[in-house]
């Protein structure tokens, strides 16, 4: 299994960051370069190289991993969102569950990943990856989201959670946040200051029933393709400040029900004034507090629901 046969030859390899890739592939494969369904990657240092819609290929990389004899079993999953492709995982970290006859990757608890965790290799769906997941914290600092374009639900229903760092997630790809951190009753401190959101189509229920979120930095968002905040942060009840930036602009046409439905800790908080038209940038001397939690020096320029 030569990685260069597959790309006929040509100088196709993305060298950046070798030494953190070559570091990580001896935890998990890492994706090298990716060119239509055909995959180069690193594992244990070395280079192999797949074709993802070719029945053989995939079978002889399976084959050639799991002979290898690290104590990690290989399978391949073909995803039912996303970009519906094949999916290598590592037997260790994850399995496919069925939810209402609905199969997708889901992550294993109690694996001793610690901070290595990775994404499945050529995964771009988070579907439900971390539902229900019941510890205080997570460690996906090189969980790399590169080329994800949903993370609905990944987080969803985790009700001990109490504090996520998912500053270095590149999200440039992602047009789905549908419930991402729905019903995270525990959640107090999410970090989110990185994420990009231009791409991003729908926050439906995003953060509802985070009933311990007090603040929330969304400085990073740019909410230019914007069209559904259905339900956005329901039932925050806790929820005092939101802030975000000069790039928060909803465009023409976005709409959303109950977008503050029962924030009643949000200032001037009005029970019939609670849709996508509350959801403007005012204030730009507001309190900074959030920042001083995320031991950050930035100021806030601005923050939601404060319109007379």
């Amino acid at each position: 299994m030569k990685s260069m046969n597959l790309f006929n030859n040509e100088a196709l390899f993305d060298n950046d960051n070798l030494e953190d890739k070559t570091r990580l592939s001896h935890f998990s494969p890492v994706l090298l370069k990716k060119k239509g369904t055909k995959l180069v990657f690193l594992y244990k240092g070395q280079r192999y190289a797949v074709d993802t819609e070719s029945d053989e290929s995939r079978e002889t990389c399976k084959e050639i991993l799991n002979k290898l004899g690290f104590g990690h079993t290989f399978d391949w999953f073909k995803e039912k969102t996303g970009n519906k492709q094949w999916v290598l995982y590592d037997t260790k970290y994850f399995y496919i569950e069925c939810t209402d006859t609905f199969y997708h990757l889901h992550y294993k608890e109690d694996n001793n990943a610690g901070g290595t965790l990775t994404i499945p290799l050529n995964c771009s769906s988070c579907y439900k990856m971390f539902e229900n997941y019941r510890g205080k914290s997570l460690t996906l600092f090189q969980f790399d989201t590169t080329g994800v374009i949903t993370m609905q639900c990944m987080f969803a229903h985790s009700h001990d959670l109490v504090k996520l760092d998912l500053s270095g997630f590149n999200t440039e790809s992602v047009k789905d946040m549908q419930c991402m951190f729905r019903c995270c009753s525990k959640l107090f401190l999410l970090n989110i200051s990185g994420f990009s959101t231009e791409n991003l189509i729908s926050t439906d229920y995003m953060f509802s029933g985070c009933i311990s979120l007090e603040f929330l930095d969304l400085t990073s968002f740019k909410a230019t393709s914007l069209k559904s905040l259905d339900c956005m942060f329901y039932d925050c009840s806790n929820l005092q400040r939101i802030y975000v930036s000069q790039k928060w602009k909803l465009p023409e046409g976005a709409k959303g029900i109950d977008v503050f439905g029962w924030c009643s800790a949000l200032p001037k908080y009005n029970v019939e004034q609670v849709d996508a038209e509350m959801a403007s940038p005012i204030n730009p001397n507001g309190n900074t507090i959030l920042y001083k939690i995320l031991n950050s020096k930035r100021k806030a320029e601005g923050y939601l629901f404060l319109l007379e």
